[in-house]
């Protein structure tokens, strides 16, 4: 492919997600290619919402603790009251952005240095703000919000200003990804059925699946030019 269009190809690309056995969550790892997936994180827990960190690490939700909380590798990098539900390195490596359940079961969108410490809330709002995700190049992040009274994508500046909603359309929508180019995919529900829409941040969307089972957890390959998702298409759950 890289030597017909001069690009890359995602022959190789490392995947990670997560498998249910035996009433725990482990993080699984393939390459786009591979016949079969590893087990990256297996320690009787449930873990969640892994991502690949700056320098290959993941970063995942683990209720190793008891709680769910952040973690880097084996290294846990939030150790308060707080519950975590999700988290994303910058591409930097500098930032986190996560998803905070405080006191009262209302969550907001934090940015926290590369160590876990607290130094912003970006949101702070009465609704709740889930599933953080950076842009390309870290200036925008896109996220979810019940404000509208139900859940649709919103993207941000990182310093958490120019609040703006870019999913018009759709009862229940989550799971944001950027691509290139300021482009978000994320998956709605239609007529009870999950399918997977992009959008750009001025709220232009539109639809790339339909009718074929339902879709869930879309992400961009590297290159942009494909997208990963969970799918129960061919009357299974799998990753396409």
């Amino acid at each position: 492919l890289k030597a017909v269009s001069g690009r890359e190809g995602v022959l190789g690309t490392p995947i990670v997600f997560v498998r249910r056995e035996n009433g725990v969550k482990k993080v699984m790892r393939i390459r786009f290619g591979d016949p079969r997936p590893s087990v990256a994180i297996a320690d009787g827990a449930i873990n969640l919402f892994p991502s690949f960190a700056k320098g290959g690490k993941l970063l995942y939700t683990s209720f190793r603790s008891g709680k769910p909380d952040l973690y880097l590798g084996d290294y846990r990098l939030t150790e308060d009251e707080f519950h975590y539900r999700s988290g994303r390195m910058s591409p930097d490596g500098k930032h986190l952005v996560v998803s905070v359940d405080c006191s009262d079961g209302q969550s907001d969108i934090w940015l926290y240095d590369s160590k876990g410490r607290p130094l912003q809330n970006l949101t702070e709002t009465e609704e709740d703000e889930v599933q953080p995700r950076w842009s390309r190049g870290g200036k925008w992040i896109a996220y979810v919000s019940n404000r509208p009274g139900r859940p649709q994508i919103y993207a941000m500046r990182k310093d958490g200003s120019e609040k703006r909603r870019v999913s018009m359309a759709g009862e229940y929508n989550t799971s944001p990804d950027f691509g290139p180019k300021g482009l978000i995919t994320f998956s709605g529900m239609d007529m009870f059925v999950n399918d997977l829409f992009v959008t750009d941040l001025g709220g232009n969307m539109q639809r790339i699946t339909q009718l074929q089972g339902s879709n869930k957890d879309p992400s961009f390959s590297p290159d942009g030019r494909y997208i990963v998702f969970v799918t129960t298409r061919n009357l299974k759950t799998q990753l396409f």
